[in-house]
């Protein structure tokens, strides 16, 4: 079903690789032109052709892909984690979202928000009701999509270079 402009949210399949790869690639360029003092922009295989499928075999990680026009315009990679219990922490039990990119062409489709709620959804039904997101400071537009779905500052991480 689509949910904006043609565009609909599933899981990833193994053929669709090369997709998230070139999505991944935006994506770090992104963050390398942001902060090059932190990212450089990789290979054109970024994760390389075994990513998706080590995902794919493992329970506790999910890929879903934003598809337009039979492309993939856009990804989220989820993960089931679990912190033990030890002093002065308790047990938690959480989704992180490690990565999620939408190529600029179906930017402002509702294609970032479908893909979020998609993770968290599949977090969910996994019993995982607790989720976070690192988004980096120069990524407004990531941060207001995370604040509309009730996201909200939990740390906040400073940092000084010398």
């Amino acid at each position: 079903m689509p949910v904006c402009d043609g565009v609909y949210v599933r899981a990833a399949e193994q053929q669709d690789a090369d997709a998230v790869d070139q999505l991944f690639l935006y994506l770090d360029q992104f963050h390398a032109e942001a902060r090059p003092d932190l990212f450089r922009v990789p290979s054109d295989k970024p994760r390389g052709e075994t990513f998706l499928q080590a995902v794919l075999e493992d329970p506790r990680q999910h890929v879903l892909v934003a598809v337009r026009n039979d492309e993939a315009v856009g990804f989220a990679h989820v993960i089931l984690k679990r912190l033990p219990p030890g002093n002065p922490r308790v047990e938690r039990q959480y989704s992180e979202i490690d990565s999620i990119a939408v190529h600029p062409s179906a930017q402002r489709l509702g294609a970032g928000r479908a893909l979020l709620e998609a993770a968290l959804n599949w977090a969910a039904s996994n019993g995982v009701h607790d989720h976070q997101v690192a988004v980096h400071d120069f990524n407004r537009a990531a941060r207001r999509l995370y604040e509309r779905l009730g996201f909200a500052p939990s740390v906040t991480l400073l940092r000084q270079k010398l």
